[in-house]
């Protein structure tokens, strides 16, 4: 009798795109028109000369602190609303549903989680969203800690689906990132300061104001450009040096009115960080 050989198959299976690469680009840049198109940039909201807001801009610009080689910067984002997804929502079929919600409280805290489905035919997502009453320090009432994590759901599953999972404005708080200052050691001689050397150092505080002239002069210009994806233009300061960085996909066209615009700065543009660079 002949002995049995048993061979184990190999595996052929492997992870690969439903698309080309030229399709993938094509929806990614389809995407990005659409976002043009219908959404409204921050630097196009429109503001009367009394200073009221007459059209609401579909991104809110919200500071952001970053730690850079151990020094804290603060970069500006423009993050897209709830409107915005809406928006997309819509013109994508996009649809909707709540899967769950729940409410827990405790010592007199109360926190919403809700969990909602989106999907544009055989393709769907889930996302998630919480908040509490005492979110960030914050006294919300329990109606608006509800609805934040609605739209934190919704959003999180309507991103998820057509957005590359941007992440939205209800995301995003002037405190993240914050920088956390570190506790100090008294048994640290380094670390004790007499009260007689306190006053030259605020002395100096007039050359950081002037340093930060750059800075509100740099940003000044750029939110007076309504260009880009969002209208996205980051801006960061380190090592005397200030960097104005904008993302994947922003159109040539473009980047040529913010070098225009930037021109009597000087500025150095790196083509592979995609940033502009400004000596101070």
């Amino acid at each position: 009798m002949e002995e049995t050989q048993i061979v184990e198959a190999q595996p052929t299976n492997q992870l690969l795109p439903v698309a080309d690469h030229e399709q993938a680009k094509e929806a990614y840049q389809a995407y990005l028109e659409l976002c043009q198109s219908i959404l409204i940039p921050y630097d196009e909201r429109l503001v009367d000369d009394k200073g009221v807001v007459r059209q609401e801009s579909d991104y809110a610009r919200i500071p952001q602190k970053r730690n850079v080689s151990g020094r804290w910067v603060t970069e500006y984002v423009d993050a897209p609303r709830k409107s915005a997804w809406r928006k997309l929502a819509r013109f994508y079929g996009v649809s909707t549903e709540i899967v769950d919600k729940t409410r827990e409280e405790k010592d007199n805290e109360i926190t919403w989680h809700y969990t909602v489905r989106a999907w544009q035919g055989d393709v769907t997502t889930m996302g998630e969203g919480s908040c509490s009453t005492r979110e960030k320090n914050r006294d919300l009432s329990e109606h608006d800690a509800r609805a934040t994590a609605h739209t934190r759901a919704k959003n999180r599953a309507i991103s998820d689906l057509i957005g590359f999972g941007q992440v939205s404005a209800e995301e995003l708080t002037p405190e993240s990132g914050e920088e956390k200052k570190p506790e100090r050691n008294p048994t640290n001689p380094r670390r004790k300061v007499p009260s007689q050397q306190k006053k030259p150092k605020e002395k100096q505080q007039p050359q950081k104001k002037s340093e930060s002239d750059l800075y509100t002069k740099l940003q000044g210009i750029i939110e007076t450009l309504p260009v880009g994806f969002q209208g996205v233009l980051q801006i960061s300061e380190f090592d005397n040096k200030i960097y104005v960085q904008h993302g994947l996909g922003f159109p040539e066209e473009d980047k040529e009115k913010v070098a225009k615009a930037l021109a009597p700065l000087k500025p150095k543009y790196v083509k592979d960080s995609m940033y502009w660079e400004v000596h101070k």
